[in-house]
């Protein structure tokens, strides 16, 4: 099959999600990696019903570990792939002395250092002509 590849973090709910579902019904094979297995399948489902081949990756964008493994699947049963949407992120509420420095850094962590931990993922999954695009339009509060 020559269609193109995507893998999308975050890729269960949001506009992840509706990135996923965008680019299935253009005829693009779809993986969505994400830490919500519940949402995962159900975004999973729903891509199906649309008729996209599509796989889910159970995927922390934080940990290395679960990055290679997700580029290992994508090169050993896609071959690769062509575009890499990272779109994991979180939000937070209130001013910046209402968050612990251990809860800023788990969301400086997902929302600002996971690109490039997900850019070495595309690099270990493609030839290196994946195009990576990171969603950062996440609104930090205070």
């Amino acid at each position: 099959m020559n269609a193109k590849r995507i893998f999308i973090t975050g890729g269960a709910s949001g506009l992840a999600r509706a990135l996923a579902e965008r680019h299935g019904r253009a005829g693009y094979r779809v993986c969505i990696g994400d830490i919500n297995k519940k949402r995962g399948a159900e975004t999973l489902s729903a891509l199906r019903g649309l008729s996209v081949e599509a796989h889910f990756i159970d995927c922390d964008v934080t940990s290395e570990k679960d990055l290679q493994a997700a580029a290992k699947w994508l090169q050993a049963e896609w071959g690769g792939v062509d575009i890499v949407v990272n779109n994991a992120g979180v939000a937070m509420a209130g001013g910046i002395d209402e968050q612990s420095l251990a809860d800023w850094q788990w969301a400086v962590n997902i929302n600002c250092w996971a690109w490039c931990a997900v850019a070495r993922c595309s690099r270990l999954c493609s030839d290196a002509r994946a195009v990576v695009i990171s969603s950062t339009s996440r609104r930090w509060p205070g």
